[in-house]
C-alpha cells in the first residue's frame, strides 16, 4: 500500500501570521545579540575601570595665566620707565693729627734713671670733614676742627735713651667716624730731651 501524501494548503491568513512570527523572532534574536554584546563590552571594560578606581591621579598645580613679557626698563604699556633713584652716600675724609709732649714722672730730688716713667700728653685735632666717634675704642665724639688733650701714654726710660740724650715716642690711633667707618690716624710723634744733670748709667 503506497503512502499517500496529503497536500495541505495553507490559507493566506496563516501564511501572514507565520511571516510575522518569523520577523518577531528575528528581531528578538537581534535585540538579544545586541544586549549580549553590550553586556560583554561592559564586563570587558569593568576590570580596567576598577583598576583605575584605586589609583591616584597626579595633581598638576594650576599656574596663573602669564601676560606678555615686559622688556627690561619698560612698564606694562611698553613705555620707557624712569630708572630707580640711586642712593649716593657722601664720601668721608676722616683725619687726625697731633703731637706728644713728654715729661718725666719724678719726685723731688730724684734723677732720671733707667726705668723712670715718661708721661706723653697727646694733643689731637680732628682734621677731617666727619665727626670722630671713638678713639682707641673709647667714646670721644670729636667734631671736625675740635682738639682734645684727654689722652696720654706712659713709657719707661732705657739706658739707650739716656745714652742718646733724647727719647722719641710715636703712636697711631685707631678711630671710627660717626657713621661707623674705621680708620687709622697718621703717626703722632713726640720727643723729650734728658736733663743735663742726668748721670750716665
Amino acid at each position: 500500500m503506497s503512502p499517500h501524501h496529503h497536500d495541505r494548503r495553507r490559507s493566506p491568513d496563516r501564511r501572514r501570521r507565520h511571516s510575522r512570527a518569523l520577523v518577531v523572532t528575528a528581531l528578538s534574536l537581534a535585540l538579544l545579540g545586541g544586549t549580549a554584546t553590550a553586556a560583554q563590552a561592559v564586563e570587558t571594560s569593568a576590570p580596567a575601570s576598577a583598576a583605575r578606581e584605586g589609583a591616584t591621579e597626579p595633581t598638576v598645580p594650576s599656574s596663573p595665566p602669564r601676560g606678555p613679557a615686559e622688556a627690561p626698563g619698560r612698564d606694562g604699556a611698553g613705555q620707557q620707565s624712569a630708572p630707580a633713584p640711586r642712593v649716593v652716600l657722601p664720601v668721608e675724609h676722616p683725619g687726625l693729627t697731633g703731637h706728644f709732649t713728654g715729661r718725666f714722672e719724678l719726685k723731688d730730688g730724684e734723677h732720671v734713671t733707667p726705668g723712670t716713667v715718661i708721661v706723653w700728653d697727646a694733643e689731637l685735632t680732628n682734621t677731617g670733614d666727619v665727626p670722630i666717634h671713638t678713639v682707641l675704642g673709647v667714646d670721644y665724639d670729636l667734631a671736625p676742627g675740635e682738639t682734645t688733650t684727654d689722652i696720654d701714654w706712659r713709657t719707661q726710660v732705657t739706658q739707650a735713651d739716656i745714652d742718646a740724650g733724647t727719647v722719641t715716642f710715636t703712636a697711631n690711633y685707631p678711630l671710627t667716624t660717626s657713621t661707623g667707618t674705621p680708620f687709622m690716624s697718621s703717626d703722632i710723634t713726640g720727643t723729650l730731651a734728658f736733663p743735663k744733670e742726668t748721670p750716665a748709667g
